[in-house]
């Protein structure tokens, strides 16, 4: 639903409509969301020894030096460049 501001009329405000409401409640998590869920629940020690087992699985993937990518995106997370 789109309304516009009674401050300024340059602005539109948008919200959701109750039906895209219960959409939206209804849709399924993000495989993302769950996992970091998941991961915060657990203590270092089990943190650890998961960080290990991956970096072991990319070394025998070969994955060191392929960029990682979001779940189910074609975009590449490509660490920033340090301005010097």
């Amino acid at each position: 639903m789109k309304t516009r501001s009674k401050v300024d009329r340059r602005i539109v405000e948008v919200e959701l409509t109750e039906q895209g409401k219960a959409l939206v409640a209804s849709a399924p998590e993000v495989a993302q969301g769950m996992l970091v869920k998941g991961l915060e629940t657990l203590s270092e020690d089990k943190l650890m020894r998961i960080s290990d087992g991956l970096e072991e699985l990319v070394g025998i993937f070969g994955a060191k030096e392929i960029a990682p990518r979001l779940i189910l995106s074609p975009e590449v997370n490509l660490p920033s460049k340090k301005n010097k």
